[in-house]
């Protein structure tokens, strides 16, 4: 299924239609979404960022993983909001998991 983006009203519309069910204006070929539109890379990059973060590199990885996940939520997918949690609790856990180790 292709998700098109309306040019006149920013409508998201998985119809297969040429026309926005929303105002009615024409698709263009340009209008449809990839993953790297949704931000579905984005969001996969931060939560594997955040993962990574609990073992390796908090200080480093987690801001990364915050960033890329705080992008994908702002460009509206799922997964963006998980990124940005996950990679905050890895930058909190990480340093504590370190300074433990290190202590």
């Amino acid at each position: 299924m292709v998700q098109r983006v309306c040019p006149s009203c920013s409508a998201i519309s998985d119809t297969e239609k040429s026309f926005c069910p929303e105002c009615g204006s024409s698709f263009d070929q340009s209008t449809t979404t990839s993953s790297s539109r949704d931000g579905g890379g984005l969001a996969t990059t931060g939560l594997v960022c955040g993962i990574v973060a609990f073992l390796f590199l908090p200080i480093v990885l987690g801001p990364l993983g915050i960033i890329f996940g705080a992008i994908a939520w702002n460009k509206g997918h799922p997964r963006g909001r998980t990124a940005t949690i996950v990679s905050i609790a890895g930058l909190i856990v990480g340093m504590i998991f370190g300074a433990l180790m290190w202590a």
